[in-house]
């Protein structure tokens, strides 16, 4: 199963408005491997199997790790939602 399939939907969806890092559009990548493929998973070993995956990948292609990224958040994948996120102004 390619882990970046779903990233085409990413450039879609996301916008510098909400996601203006690299480490937030890898935040939300991450968080949407989780909610599409781990939310249909049951057991626990299933969903540390899918973060070391997604742990490879990350420092494979991006030169980071899933705990970087979620060291804040208690190495865990919080919920995305933007109407709990302050809008950026963009610069025109």
């Amino acid at each position: 199963m390619g882990l970046t399939r779903g990233t085409s939907c990413l450039r879609v969806q996301a916008t510098k408005a909400f996601y203006n890092s690299k480490e937030e559009v890898l935040q939300l990548w991450c968080h949407e491997c989780m909610r599409i493929i781990a939310d249909r998973m049951w057991d626990h070993g299933d969903k540390e199997w899918l973060v070391r995956q997604l742990d490879e990948k990350l420092g494979s292609t991006f030169t980071t790790s899933f705990n970087n990224l979620f060291e804040s958040y208690g190495e865990q994948v919080p919920p995305f939602v933007t109407f709990m996120r302050q809008v950026r102004r963009q610069n025109r």
